[in-house]
């Protein structure tokens, strides 16, 4: 125990060293030509407003098992949209510029909207609403990578808690939420600089590209992970001054986000369509994910400026379905964000 314990501070203190000596570049190493060092800077009290959106399509195709006849019934199209619309807050509490940083963060409104193939939205509440209101710290390092986000799970379990339907004894029944979103809306904010880590040492220019793995929320209750790759595509001039501009791309994940926060646990049954497909079929495999992106950053201090994210996933049931058929979801999926001004 005394020589894991040993382990892991030695690994703190080589992060936070490199963080150090990275800061320490920005200001005192000059970069070669075209170059930039890439890395978030914060000032303690200086609000910063986002707005997020992430909406999607989402077409059930019932089609039918190998070897089965067609049901015309069973040979038919679901489709469900889903939108969620975040307006949160971001104040810098306790400001290190060689390590750690504790930001506020704090969700200002929710707005949900959800339609099915009837043309009719869904009068239930999304319990993604929950979140409006509350407050919570996430600790990130200069690079821009949430180091500590345990504060925001107590808030997430909390928010979980209010997917399920009250007063049915025993069983647990779940509602559809877009509370995965939400999640995801978080770390997409500093995905971009904080996956850059120590490849971005000494400068980046036009044409260097890094990976992350990021998350790609479905109905299904199931963490799906994606593979990113950013460019850094342009460096360029605007009236606020230098601007940079980061693409990336999307194909499927090769491993998947271990450490990503789930916001409910244990045994429970999902309700719509989607739970009646789980409760069916245990497996979903991803079929073809490809999409693409952009970023805008300030070059002075890394802060996200806006952002777009489109990208198609198709899953197909695996194995042996005992439905007779053999679903596949096609998704449709786009992410915003956009920085307000104050």
């Amino acid at each position: 125990m005394k020589l894991i314990k040993t382990a892991m501070l030695v690994v703190i203190c080589i992060c936070l060293f490199g963080c150090e000596q990275q800061q320490k570049k920005k200001a005192d190493k000059p970069l070669g030509r075209g170059k930039v060092l890439l890395s978030v800077d914060f000032e303690k009290g200086q609000v910063s407003k986002y707005k997020f959106t992430s909406e999607r399509e989402i077409a059930l195709h019932w089609e039918p098992a190998p070897g089965k006849s067609k049901p015309a019934a069973k040979n038919k199209v679901d489709y469900t949209n889903e939108k969620v619309e975040i307006v949160m807050t971001y104040e810098p509490t306790k400001v290190d510029p060689y390590g750690l940083t504790t930001i506020k963060c704090t969700c200002e409104s929710v707005a949900v909207k959800r339609t099915t193939s009837k043309k009719k939205a869904t009068t239930k509440s999304d319990a993604v609403k929950a979140f409006a209101g509350k407050s919570f710290n996430l600790i990130v390092g200069p690079t821009g990578k949430i180091e500590d986000y345990s504060d925001f799970e107590k808030v997430i379990k909390q928010v979980g808690d209010k997917a399920f339907r009250a007063g049915r004894g025993d069983v647990r029944i779940k509602e559809p939420d877009l509370i995965e979103d939400f999640i995801a809306s978080q770390w997409f904010l500093w995905d971009c600089v904080g996956s850059l880590g120590s490849a971005g040492a000494d400068g980046i220019g036009t044409g260097f590209k890094w990976q992350s793995v990021l998350s790609a929320p479905t109905p299904l209750v199931k963490t799906q992970a994606r593979s990113v790759e950013y460019q850094l595509s342009e460096i360029r001039n605007s009236h606020s001054g230098k601007q940079l501009v980061i693409k990336s791309t999307y194909s499927p994940a090769d491993r998947k986000l271990i450490t990503w926060p789930m916001p409910y646990s244990g045994r429970f049954q999902v309700s719509g369509p989607f739970g009646f497909l789980t409760m069916f079929i245990k497996n979903f495999q991803v079929i073809s994910l490809q999409g693409s992106g952009v970023e805008v950053l300030k070059a002075d201090t890394g802060q996200a400026i806006r952002y777009k994210q489109d990208y198609k996933i198709v899953l197909e049931a695996a194995g042996k379905s005992k439905l007779g058929t053999k679903p596949r979801l096609e998704i449709k999926q786009n992410f915003t964000m956009q920085r307000l001004e104050q």
